[in-house]
């Protein structure tokens, strides 16, 4: 899976996030969090093309900004933090971001995430379901 899609109008590659599930139907609004590892393009100001899984295939949402990126732990993770960003408890939260980076750092206790906040930005294009 590429991590970016080409921007024909600056000939650069655009930064994306993706989202296999639409947790706590977060992505319907104008503002909403996402708990990330740590990365460049998770900074102030950037902004990103949103990406959700739906019947096999990424389906463009159109473009977010990140407003904020505050660092965080897992062990930080507290019930407001867990219900407003995935709708379900603490424990289970922190099961979900085991399962997702398992594979990706040596240790999801000790790593480095970001509680994201990004918001919707007006005009960028959508694409509509295809089924």
């Amino acid at each position: 899976m590429m991590n970016a899609t080409q921007n024909p109008a600056q000939g650069e590659p655009t930064p994306v996030v993706r989202f296999l599930k639409n947790w706590n139907n977060k992505l319907t609004g104008d503002y909403f969090t996402s708990i990330r590892l740590r990365g460049e393009k998770y900074r102030r100001g950037n902004t990103l093309k949103l990406l959700l899984w739906e019947r096999g295939i990424y389906r463009t949402l159109g473009q977010v900004r990140v407003v904020e990126a505050k660092p965080l732990r897992l062990h930080q993770i507290t019930p407001y933090i867990s219900y407003l960003d995935a709708g379900m408890d603490v424990d289970r939260t922190k099961e979900m971001l085991y399962h997702m980076y398992r594979e990706r750092v040596p240790d999801v206790n000790q790593a480095d995430f970001v509680l994201v906040l990004f918001e919707r930005v007006r005009g960028g294009q959508t694409q509509g379901r295809l089924f």
